[in-house]
């Protein structure tokens, strides 16, 4: 068995796919026998947290400092970034990361979508992947810098190295690490041993019911939840959850609820909502919470050992 867990993205709402694998941690060992994590966004952030050694536990207490954080200060006007990535920077470097560590220094092997702005090779723009299958190209990258660079949101944060937020390509990372697991896994993993487990931020309840003759200021109207934002992170977001459930069958599973009402991905003061929805699974959806439940005593499998990545000689 090849057992990866993905991350999907979604600013804040992060806190609720922590929560979540808290919960799950307490009932099952999930992280124990992982083979792959990837995440987008801030399933990045939770991907690398994890892979440096934080517990979901940890994770969530860490979300609660950082959102207030991050989304917050002086907007800069329609022209500008809402926010600075200088607050974040800061943070992971004196509070999370402290060791400023690298990919190569990530326990699990990772994968983490971006988009480059500009390819010398190309001559163009392109979808790229930070990852740690190569331990001497993982040591060139700090985990400071790529959490920076998969979490820099069009509109909400500026650029970073050239890079900018996964989420704009791949939302839900599913694909993302299904494909470069059997692609670039020195262990070439078949299509047929892979498992796959992933983690939503919540299905956003959005929808236009009618016509609309929007140029640029309608599309990017606040008054509208950033309807394109919206469409570019979230309308997608099912494709990679079809496309795995055609390709992999009972071997993949995803859990993810529905959002009582749309939040936004700056919305840090709605964190308790985020908290209390998470909590509120195994009660207003016991099938879903149940069949999560059986289905990861099936990923967990044997305890072979730990599947961690080895550490180079």
């Amino acid at each position: 068995m090849y057992r990866i867990i993905s991350f999907d993205g979604g600013g804040v709402r992060g806190v609720y796919t922590v929560k979540l694998l808290e919960m799950l941690a307490k009932e099952i060992t999930v992280l124990k026998h992982v083979h792959l994590l990837t995440g987008t966004s801030t399933g990045a952030l939770i991907a690398l947290g994890l892979g440096l050694g934080y517990s979901p536990k940890d994770l969530l207490e860490l979300y609660k400092h950082i959102a207030p954080l991050i989304f917050s200060g002086s907007k800069k006007g329609e022209d500008k970034a809402r926010y600075e990535s200088a607050h974040l920077r800061d943070f992971l470097l004196q509070h999370v990361f402290t060791s400023n560590p690298t990919l190569a220094d990530v326990s699990y092997p990772i994968v983490i979508p971006v988009f480059k702005l500009y390819d010398q090779n190309t001559k163009s723009w392109k979808p790229t992947y930070f990852h740690n299958f190569d331990r001497v190209k993982a040591q060139q990258y700090t985990v400071v810098d790529v959490a920076l660079a998969a979490s820099a949101a069009p509109v909400f944060f500026p650029s970073y190295q050239g890079y900018i937020d996964g989420g704009v390509f791949a939302a839900n990372p599913s694909m993302v690490g299904l494909c470069q697991a059997l692609s670039l896994d020195p262990r070439k993993p078949c299509l047929e041993d892979v498992w796959l487990f992933s983690l939503g931020t919540l299905w956003q309840s959005i929808g236009i019911e009618h016509d609309v003759n929007w140029g640029s200021a309608g599309w990017m109207s606040k008054e509208f939840s950033d309807p394109l934002l919206t469409l570019m992170t979230d309308g997608a977001i099912d494709v990679p959850h079809e496309q795995c459930e055609q390709l992999l069958g009972y071997r993949y599973h995803r859990l993810n609820t529905v959002a009582e009402q749309p939040i936004a991905i700056d919305a840090a003061h709605a964190m308790p909502t985020l908290i209390a929805l998470a909590e509120r699974v195994p009660e207003d959806y016991p099938l879903l919470w149940e069949q999560t439940l059986l289905w990861l005593k099936e990923f967990v499998g044997e305890d072979m050992g730990s599947v961690r990545k080895e550490n180079a000689s």
